[in-house]
């Protein structure tokens, strides 16, 4: 999802039928471009003014809502050096990439 996202209630609702609870959110017109992870229940009771509608980047500055700085793993990191990452709690999903 980029950061310019706008959060209207049909966003929300596609969310909500995707089922995921982390979504990736891109800067830019790359995709690739990782810049962080969405933990989608921090939007659970979001007000959503209809009249003056916000994107994911304003949200996150007024802590409206959850985007964690992601974890980046080279492609060669091994299942055990991933595990250890994880064991200790501060993530649920890391990013692949060439360049970590």
């Amino acid at each position: 999802m980029s950061i310019d996202t706008v959060i209207e209630s049909s966003i929300i609702e596609l969310i909500k039928r995707k089922g995921y609870s982390r979504i990736p959110v891109y800067y830019g017109e790359n995709k690739s471009f990782i810049i962080g992870v969405l933990i989608v229940k921090s939007l659970i009771g979001l007000e959503i003014d209809h009249d003056n509608p916000k994107n994911l980047r304003e949200l996150s500055m007024e802590d409206l809502c959850t985007i964690k700085t992601p974890i980046y793993a080279s492609p060669n990191a091994t299942v055990g050096t991933m595990l250890n990452i994880f064991k200790q709690g501060s993530a649920h999903l890391a990013i692949v990439v060439e360049d970590p």
